[in-house]
Formats: structure tokens, sequence, C-alpha cells
């Protein structure tokens, strides 16, 4: 089955948690926590200029660009602290403010999240 959904890039990342929320290491975020993690993903696309992995999320992580992304998302300080540390608890984002690779999601007009259900 396919379900297109048509989306602009400002929504894409929430759609899509909204989609992962049911799995690991997604599950068991509040609606915040996936606004936060949407608003880095989102990050992580508009500075994909800067190819290497490791200069990007350090450049995501700078306390100018936190504090660029608690004013889009109208964060205190210590709230949006708190959300990174939770997005930490669970396993999404690594102790040295790195997304999990598999969150490094860079879509180019099409991306396709696909599930295969095996049942045994």
């Amino acid at each position: 089955m396919n379900i297109p959904i048509k989306t602009k890039i400002g929504t894409f990342y929430k759609a899509l948690l909204t989609l992962m929320n049911k799995f690991p290491p997604i599950r068991g975020l509040r609606p915040r926590e996936l606004e936060v993690l949407a608003e880095i993903m989102l990050q992580n696309y508009e500075n994909r200029a800067i190819e290497n992995f490791t200069k990007r999320q350090r450049f995501i992580f700078s306390t100018a660009n936190r504090q660029e992304m608690r004013e889009r998302l109208n964060l205190s300080e210590g709230a949006f602290n708190n959300y990174i540390k939770n997005l930490k608890k669970h396993g999404v984002i690594t102790k040295d403010n790195t997304l999990l690779r598999f969150l490094d999601i860079i879509p180019y007009n099409k991306y396709e999240f696909k599930i295969d259900f095996t049942i045994v």
C-alpha cells in the first residue's frame, strides 16, 4: 500500500516523526520533544551544505544555533535544554550532541518511509 502525503519541508519532519513515533527510539517521546527533534532534523537539512556530518552536528548544536532553534520553537533556554536532555535519555541524540545516523534524513523532493512487516 502506498499512501502519498504532500508536505512542505517545514512540516515534513513533524509528519515523519509522527509516523515513526510507535517505533524505538522515537516511541515514548512527548509531543514537545518530537517538535524539538523535528527542529534539529530541519536544521540538519537546512545546513546540508556542510558535507562533513560531524562538523554539521557541531554547527547545529552551537550556542548561536541553539538560540535560533529556541526562538523558532518559542522555548526558554531551560526548557530547551531539558528537552535535549530527554532526547539523550531516549537515545535519539548521543551524549556528544549528534543525531543518530538513521535520523540524518535529507529528502530531495521525495522521501519514502517504508515499513515491512514479517509475521512469524
